[in-house]
């Protein structure tokens, strides 16, 4: 763990121009007299234009209910909408034709672990998951070529306020990851006091991470974390972010 926070330390430092460092804002304080209330947002509806239906396996996105700002601890349950796009079925119980979502990139990566949920592995809070990579398994013992599944998966938010996110992508286990059309979740966890924390946005363009076997979804969430605090500050008060492609390893030492 040493190394990885000196890791961590040196990424955060080579992003930042050097006098900046002691610039960095205090974090906020939260008032104890005001109480912490969640609530989720508007649900995002489907598509007008159904996709025509392709060879094979195939998924669409078909809408999904809104972000969540949540107090620390708290769960909620989201509900993802894929239509099979495709010409074959999705069949539960059955390797190489059960449809799953999985965990995707940037946020936490593919098959990775993430904080907001999962089976209690690999560092995952147990939240019901089919396993710490597996977001949701399909509703319905059967999803024929053009029907709609609905997807539903619990999250929980950690306890430090902050913009967090979980990035999906559908895919037939044993068979193949169907269409990437970067379909995420952002969990905003408030302040004990109810106010939402300073926001940041999705990792840097040209940032990518390398994780290795072994790390856990709180470490990943931690480079993630201060990866996106960095380019916020830079942008914000240093004339703009890093914008040289750069890789992020991240592993256990």
């Amino acid at each position: 763990m040493g190394q990885f926070i000196a890791t961590l330390t040196l990424l955060i430092a080579s992003l930042l121009p050097a006098r900046s460092l002691a610039a960095l804002p205090p974090q906020a304080t939260a008032s104890a007299t005001a109480t912490c209330v969640s609530q989720t947002g508007p649900g995002i509806p489907p598509p007008a234009v159904i996709p025509t239906k392709l060879s094979g396996f195939h998924a669409a996105w078909y809408g999904q209910s809104g972000y969540m700002q949540l107090c620390a601890g708290e769960r909620a349950t989201a509900t993802l909408a894929y239509l099979n796009s495709g010409s074959r079925g999705w069949v539960s119980g059955r390797m190489g034709e059960v449809a799953y979502l999985g965990t995707w990139a940037s946020e936490p990566g593919q098959d990775q672990p993430s904080i907001l949920g999962g089976d209690g592995q690999r560092g995952s809070p147990a939240t019901g998951w089919p396993r710490w990579n597996r977001i949701a398994i399909q509703p319905a013992d059967y999803v024929g070529p053009g029907q709609v599944a609905w997807f539903q998966f619990s999250v929980q938010a950690p306890n430090t306020p902050g913009t967090y996110r979980l990035y999906v992508r559908p895919l037939v286990e044993g068979a193949t990851w169907l269409e990437d059309v970067g379909v995420f979740w952002q969990v905003t966890v408030l302040n004990s006091d109810g106010t939402a924390p300073r926001p940041t946005p999705p990792d840097p363009a040209g940032v990518r991470f390398q994780i290795d076997d072994g790390v856990g979804a709180r470490d990943i969430a931690l480079v993630h974390q201060g990866v996106q605090h960095v380019a916020a500050y830079l942008d914000t008060n240093a004339g703009g972010a890093r914008r040289t492609a750069s890789l992020v390893h991240v592993y256990v030492g």
